[in-house]
């Protein structure tokens, strides 16, 4: 865009980081990678960091993250869902959202090169902000017209795409601009709003770093933008040692006058005294201290639908400067070049009165508060424990989607992996299966008309072990290859400290042959229990395979026998519980493995059809406690991604959890953990093995339920919260409190 002639502008936005919530090392480095961003600029350059509150555009919301019938039977619950969301949505920030944009000034003498000098400007630009673990998109002009657009027309005005002859004609101020402005004194008109400019006057000794993130959580309709243009080094070192050459001139004549009249030069204007230390300590940071000089200005641009409301919202933001110690003027006759200063097209030489700064003082004015998380597509978590917004996340967007939910009793936990579940049946094609240890489960997969398969001894509920795909034998996949695996682990297991000799594991894969043979040449429908390749066995009579079968018979005919039948469940459903409460502990080991096997037999069949799994393992510790249980867990953490499938490990036990290498391992590889409160033993161990810092870690010590940190990989740690509306039919088949 040709601000001017010869000067060109380019927008980007950017996404912001945890800055508030860091600690004092992490904030430092921040500090100091934003003056290295700041120092890259070219003296000829112009930067503008804008920080745009403004009200949440409906559709686009609507569009993202709100679930859309389907006519499944489920859309009374998607509109209680959706409704929590809006509801979530306006107990943020009144509904107001802060998006952050930079625009580049460069001097051309042509279009090509600026073009040229964006492209050198940008990929430094993009190694700064990968610094400071944020990132920066280039806007396309339609992008650009629709931030004017929010500005002067609303969130909410439909704005259709421009083309490039309607650009070339300036066609695009009609479609973004308002019809009028009416400026006054000190405010102005346009549309049905009323608005007004201020902008920072007066600078006190010392400043906090965090004034621009207190102007952005206030909850009001404003633009805020800080204009940046970097002073040649050689010029800016000559007019400092000007203007001190200027002061010293001036504190010699009063010591001369002191003199004069019998006063001691002590007594000289203390002013003058702390202006002299002030440019002599700039001298020498612009000198030794890779420190720049700027000329700053801060605007800021509010908005009201009333002059009252104007009033009250520059009031509040006037307070927010005065707790700072800085004064702030209303721009009186200049609200025409304060408005065109602070829009984020590079025109910020309007307003000329701007501030002498260092890189370091320039800096103070971070334009970064708490990253947030609002994918499309994504899932709610609740809401940004600093920012109030919502956090909608999509797990599938990490490089692996495998997980944790980890936390004290009574924090949430199974709240927190019901209402991802609830979201994931009611926003997506995905398949669920859940490992329910305590029960928990059963009133939610019911009210979805999932399948809950109950394994112990004594249940009704049947699953054959022997069960295969015949679809993926005709496919031509090895299906007796993959049941001869489990198998041996499953005779391991039985067979305990003895273990399986060679000539044992050869009569297990010629018997499994023989047991599918006709099942598989087409002449029975009948699928092999355990029961038949119990019979086929006891047919060989060498010692070897009567061992096998005396291990054998307790799991057929004696009172272990509740894997020998026919499967009775309904396997394919697509919420599938496999409850394990009543599951005896001598029957524990061989009922994981049947489970485990139901399992990825289950992820393998998705994936031929495209469709993801979840998978949610409650008290996921008690795995671990078996090896082959352990093992199945390792390698389903490390192929579930392949295969489609999504797991995520809960558990209360957090310190069992870490004794196991094993687990530690699938901790410290997964790229999404859900962490509610912790005990402090278990906080010191995760920040360790997660690399988060104490001041994080402070956001799960004595949470409420419902509360404390996501972390997702490259994405980063994000505290949060959620108190979901316990006056729905989500939450009561969702809530596993006592009476409720």
């Amino acid at each position: 865009m040709e601000v001017k002639k010869n000067h060109y502008s380019k927008t980007y936005s950017f996404l912001d980081i945890n800055y508030t919530a860091a600690d004092a090392g992490e904030q430092e480095r921040v500090f100091l990678a934003y003056g290295d961003l700041l120092n890259s600029f070219d003296t000829s350059d112009d930067v503008q960091i804008t920080m745009h509150n403004d009200v949440i555009n409906q559709k686009e919301f609507e569009r993202k993250i709100t679930l859309p019938h389907t006519g499944d039977g489920y859309d009374e619950f998607r509109d209680e869902y959706n409704a929590m969301l809006r509801d979530k949505m306006e107990q943020g920030q009144n509904g107001i959202t802060t998006k952050k944009y930079l625009t580049l000034t460069v001097t051309a003498a042509n279009l090509e090169e600026a073009k040229q000098k964006f492209v050198t400007r940008e990929i430094y630009m993009r190694t700064c902000f990968q610094k400071l673990q944020s990132e920066i998109t280039a806007l396309k002009a339609n992008e650009r017209v629709r931030i004017l657009a929010d500005i002067f027309r609303g969130a909410n005005q439909e704005l259709r795409p421009i083309t490039a002859s309607e650009f070339r004609r300036c066609g695009e101020k009609s479609l973004c601009c308002p019809d009028y402005f009416e400026f006054k004194k000190d405010y102005f008109l346009f549309g049905e709003k009323w608005a007004r400019m201020i902008y920072l006057k007066h600078l006190p000794s010392s400043l906090s770093d965090n004034l621009l993130t207190e102007i952005c959580e206030m909850p009001i309709p404003a633009v805020t933008t800080v204009n940046i243009a970097p002073v040649d080094p050689a010029d800016a070192i000559k007019v400092v040692k000007r203007q001190l050459t200027a002061m010293r001139s001036n504190k010699l004549q009063k010591e001369k006058k002191a003199q004069q009249n019998g006063v001691y030069s002590e007594v000289i204007n203390d002013d003058l005294k702390q202006s002299l230390e002030e440019g002599e300590e700039l001298l020498s940071d612009l000198t030794s201290k890779n420190q720049k000089m700027f000329l700053v200005n801060l605007i800021v641009m509010i908005t009201g639908t009333s002059f009252d409301e104007l009033e009250s919202s520059t009031e509040k933001i006037e307070a927010i400067f005065r707790k700072h110690v800085c004064t702030t003027t209303r721009a009186a006759f200049q609200q025409e070049d304060a408005l065109a200063s602070c829009l984020p097209i590079g025109n910020a030489g309007r307003l000329p009165i701007r501030r002498t700064l260092t890189t370091e003082s320039t800096s103070v004015f971070l334009p970064f508060n708490s990253k947030e998380l609002s994918q499309h597509g994504g899932f709610y978590y609740g809401l940004n424990s600093i920012t109030n917004n919502l956090v909608i996340f999509d797990r599938t967007s990490l490089s692996n989607a495998n997980g944790f939910i980890l936390g004290c009793p009574g924090s949430g936990k199974s709240f927190s992996a019901k209402r991802e579940i609830v979201n994931a049946i009611l926003g997506t094609q995905d398949e669920i299966i859940i490992i329910d240890p305590e029960r928990e489960y059963t009133t939610l997969t019911q009210n979805f008309k999932g399948e809950v398969i109950y394994i112990s001894e004594n249940s009704k509920s049947h699953l054959n072990p022997l069960e295969i795909s015949l679809a993926e034998y005709e496919a031509g996949e090895d299906v007796i290859s993959g049941k001869y695996n489990f198998f041996l682990s499953f005779f391991e297991t039985i067979m305990g400290a003895s273990g399986i000799s060679p000539e044992q594991k050869t009569i297990i894969d010629n018997v499994l042959h023989e047991v599918y043979h006709e099942f598989l040449l087409g002449n029975t429908k009948e699928m092999p229990t355990l029961r038949d390749y119990y019979e086929k066995l006891k047919a060989y009579s060498s010692d070897e395979a009567r061992s096998l079968a005396v291990s054998l018979e307790l799991y057929v005919n004696g009172s272990m026998r509740a894997f020998s039948h026919k499967s009775n469940v309904d396997t394919s459903n697509r919420i599938v519980v496999y409850d394990i409460k009543d599951l005896g502990k001598q029957l524990k080991p061989l009922g994981m493995m049947v489970v485990l096997e139901n399992l990825w037999d289950a992820i393998v069949k998705n994936r031929a059809r495209g469709i993801r799994t979840r998978i949610y393992i409650d008290e996921i510790y008690l795995l671990f406690q078996s090896q082959q249980s352990s093992n199945f867990l390792f390698e389903l953490y490390k192929r579930a991604r392949k295969w489609g499938g999504i797991p995520t490990g809960i558990t209360q036990n957090v310190e069992d959890l870490l004794h196991s290498d094993t687990a530690r391992s699938m901790l410290s590889n997964s790229e999404f953990i859900l962490m509610l409160n912790q005990a402090a033993p278990d906080r010191d161990q995760l920040g360790h093995l997660l690399q988060i810092t104490d001041t994080m870690m402070d956001f799960v010590t004595g949470a409420t339920p419902g509360s404390g940190l996501i972390y997702c990989g490259q994405n980063g740690c994000l505290p949060f919260k959620d108190d979901f509306p316990t006056d729905t039919k989500l939450y009561k088949m969702m809530t596993t409190k006592f009476g409720e």
